[in-house]
């Protein structure tokens, strides 16, 4: 009973921490401009160096888990969760690279 009760004290104080925006429900909140956006940004020079450095630090911290049976647990998880966040980060912008893949003219084959 004291494990359940730690863990829901230790859930209220991470929403302390990191309260729920509730801005995200909103449709309108990532449109297609930002998805463009943030497409063109991580085609950029600056955007594929943010993109290779999120990468390796979760490779780092994914081979950290493998060598530290100390911490493995924690460091499974902390890479885990890097690798979801570059993911949801290229699926973002990947929404902008659908959006101009849409907006260009079809060209048609004739034969």
């Amino acid at each position: 009973m004291t494990a359940f009760i730690r863990h829901l004290r230790a859930a209220w104080n991470y929403g302390k921490i990191m309260p729920y925006d509730s801005r995200a429900d909103d449709p309108l909140a990532w449109t297609s401009e930002d998805a463009k956006w943030l497409h063109s940004m991580l085609q950029s020079q600056t955007g594929r160096k943010l993109l290779i450095k999120m990468r390796n630090y979760a490779m780092l911290v994914a081979a950290q888990s493998v060598c530290d049976p100390n911490n493995a647990i924690y460091r499974k998880d902390v890479a885990a969760g890097l690798f979801s966040s570059i993911a949801a980060l290229e699926a973002f912008a990947n929404l902008g690279a659908t959006q101009e893949a849409q907006d260009e003219p079809q060209l048609e084959m004739v034969n």
